[in-house]
């Protein structure tokens, strides 16, 4: 079917841990939704994330009883490195190179605008994996900071807060650092006994161990053991609350970077670190900076992705139509728990 025929559209979150890909008509109503592996070209390499952002599309699109060529627009949404995944290689992946045209690539951040609310001005804010914020301008980035990736920043993330849970580990096996109760946490959770003996190279067994069982990972796997600072620091360890405190003061700074528009514009907050974050931050750094913020929560960017296409299609200067907007969001909820359950 020749481009700009299709009466749906398929928004997909190609996250750092896992995709998320949506169906929906051209109303909003959503008619498919599927849940796949982590589709970040950057983490998990371009083959890697051409094929979930490929399979879970198709299963989207087979829980519609859809085809591709029902779709008049695909867009998916990603952090950073957009120049290795494109609409030319998205198609070519799919072994439909003329689907193309009807391809589009934008950012995750835009996405959780979009997931947000119909609005085409305001800001967003998201900590997961990775971390990032931006300002919207009628349905456009007009400045995104952070997002510069594990090696480079995504300060507040939870990679950031999984790798310092691993050098308060080190530190402490090491005699270098304070006793910490993510040491236990650590070592209970990745199935390594704390064996301090010392081995042939001079240091605790269990540090050699724990060495070996990270590098073997790719590295935004550390973002898994972010979980960990959250359980010690409800205990009350001074390490783990540390580690979380420069989280928030991270994410604060974020947000008092791109909120620049009127207090009545959205703030959009989304990734579960971020979430997780706020629910410790009491009279914190993050609490202050959202102060008088029209705040609203989104769960991932698979809502926005889809909203990104509809406001596409509109063309009504950035917006997404309220109804349709209000309407992806309600069936969205009832797809994806009739899928779940």
């Amino acid at each position: 079917m020749p481009p700009g025929e299709g009466d749906l559209v398929v928004g997909v979150d190609a996250g750092g841990s896992t995709t998320r890909a949506v169906v929906a008509r051209l109303d909003g109503t959503c008619l498919g939704w599927a849940r796949g592996p982590a589709g970040n070209p950057t983490s998990s390499g371009p083959e890697r994330a051409h094929d979930a952002i490929t399979t879970t599309a198709a299963r989207a699109l087979a829980g519609a009883d859809a085809d591709l060529g029902r779709v008049r627009l695909l867009v998916v949404c990603l952090a950073g490195a957009q120049q290795l995944l494109t609409p030319a290689t998205v198609a070519a992946h799919w072994g439909h190179p003329a689907l193309a045209p009807r391809v589009a690539v934008a950012g995750d951040i835009l996405a959780m605008f979009r997931s947000g609310g119909p609005e085409a001005s305001g800001a967003a804010v998201v900590a997961g994996t990775g971390s990032v914020a931006a300002r919207v301008e009628r349905g456009a980035l007009a400045r995104t900071v952070g997002g510069t990736g594990w090696l480079l920043g995504d300060g507040g993330s939870g990679f950031a807060i999984g790798r310092a849970v691993v050098r308060a580990v080190l530190a402490a096996l090491d005699g270098l650092g304070p006793e910490t109760a993510l040491t236990p946490l650590l070592l209970s959770g990745l199935g390594l006994d704390d064996e301090r003996e010392v081995a042939h190279d001079a240091r605790p067994v269990v540090v050699t161990r724990l060495m070996g069982r990270l590098y073997a990972e790719p590295p935004v796997g550390l973002a898994r053991l972010a979980p960990t600072a959250f359980a010690a620091s409800s205990a009350g360890d001074a390490v783990a609350a540390a580690i979380l405190d420069d989280a928030e003061r991270r994410l604060a700074t974020l947000v008092d970077t791109v909120r620049t528009g009127p207090d009545d514009e959205p703030l959009v907050l989304g990734g579960s670190v971020l979430h997780q974050v706020l629910a410790r931050s009491g009279d914190g750094p993050l609490r202050a900076a959202l102060a008088g913020a029209t705040v609203r929560t989104a769960a991932d960017g698979a809502l926005g992705a889809t909203a990104e296409a509809l406001a596409r299609l509109a063309g009504t200067d950035g917006e997404v139509p309220a109804d349709a907007h209000a309407r992806l969001t309600a069936t969205l909820a009832e797809v994806r728990a009739r899928v779940s359950s």
